[in-house]
């Protein structure tokens, strides 16, 4: 069975820290626009073609094009399509009553693999973890609680699947394109465990402070929060220009599986997320009377390794997109 996966990037400041929960926006923007400009015209126009069968194509797709959409080529277009593609998925977040119901899957978007501040505590924790850490789709998955390897595996059988409809497939492609996106964020593949504070995961870093944000935020906005489709465009042909960013991109083509996508994030989380410091200021709040979540003070040397990580993901996630998008059945 052939797979499929995405994600996410931008070059910019990480001043702009905001609290959502998977890469932002803009990110899973430029991934799919990195996608969008490595493939050929053929590929493409099935993409552009199938995203029309979407139930929601009117309301999320070509009422929501900006007023400056009027005065953009056809390629600009194009590229905010494959962009609103890759963000759908968390435009439904924001749906109302059977609509959110019916489109929204919160649990997909990660997996909590475990990590742990030390050895000590880690054994005082034990061997079980409370979490869905399933790496394959089964019969036995449950829908609504599929972690982000289940979702994927589930989504590659429907797009082998000839009972799948074109409208059930422009869904789904919505998601593949944003779930690869994810998968390349290293704190959507792991959670810090601890007895006390973090008895059931720190939620991907989200429980532990950074500032007035938090540690997941912070990585989600690490490369920045530009939306306008021109810049991001810019990015994407800076990025192929790029001799070392562009020979990362090439050679990530030849990886097209998920399990090895994890295994990746999940190393980076444990060495560049969850970094000593990081650990270290968890074990700390975790050993103390203290409630409160930790809060951890990034340094320099921290923000430069994050958003090193954080482009080469993104460039990872854009250019094995492209190479997905030319295998599955669309």
């Amino acid at each position: 069975m052939r797979r499929i996966l995405l994600f996410l990037l931008l070059f910019l400041s990480a001043s702009n820290w905001q609290i959502i929960y998977t890469w932002n926006s803009s990110s899973h923007g430029i991934v799919a626009i990195i996608a969008y400009d490595l493939m050929d015209t053929e590929s493409r126009n099935k993409v552009l073609d199938l995203i029309k069968h979407h139930p929601r194509y009117k309301e999320d797709f070509i009422d929501a094009l900006p007023d400056t959409s009027k005065f953009w080529t056809q390629t600009e277009r194009e590229q905010w399509i494959f962009a609103q593609i890759a963000r759908w998925s968390d435009i439904a977040r924001g749906f109302k009553d059977e609509m959110r119901d019916k489109y929204h899957h919160s649990t997909w978007h990660y997996i909590n693999l475990g990590v742990f501040p030390n050895e000590k505590l880690k054994d005082e924790f034990g061997t079980s973890l409370p979490s869905n850490t399933n790496l394959i789709y089964n019969d036995a998955s449950e829908f609504e609680r599929m972690n982000i390897m289940e979702a994927l595996g589930y989504i590659s059988e429907q797009f082998e699947s000839e009972a799948t409809t074109k409208m059930e497939k422009a869904v789904l492609l919505c998601w593949l394109f944003h779930l690869v996106g994810d998968l390349h964020q290293p704190l959507h593949s792991s959670a810090m465990f601890t007895p006390r504070l973090f008895s059931k995961g720190d939620r991907g870093g989200n429980s532990i402070k950074v500032g007035k944000y938090n540690l997941h935020s912070t990585w989600d906005w690490a490369l920045g929060g530009e939306r306008e489709i021109s810049k991001m465009a810019d990015f994407s042909d800076a990025i192929r220009k790029d001799e070392k960013l562009n020979s990362i991109g090439i050679n990530a083509k030849e990886e097209l599986n998920f399990n090895r996508w994890l295994e990746e994030s999940y190393s980076l989380a444990k060495s560049i997320a969850y970094t000593e410091d990081v650990r270290d200021t968890v074990a700390s709040a975790e050993n103390s009377n203290s409630t409160e979540f930790p809060s951890f003070t990034m340094n320099d040397e921290y923000k430069f390794n994050m958003e090193e990580a954080a482009k080469e993901r993104v460039v990872q996630a854009g250019y094995r997109l492209s190479a997905i998008l030319d295998l599955i059945n669309l």
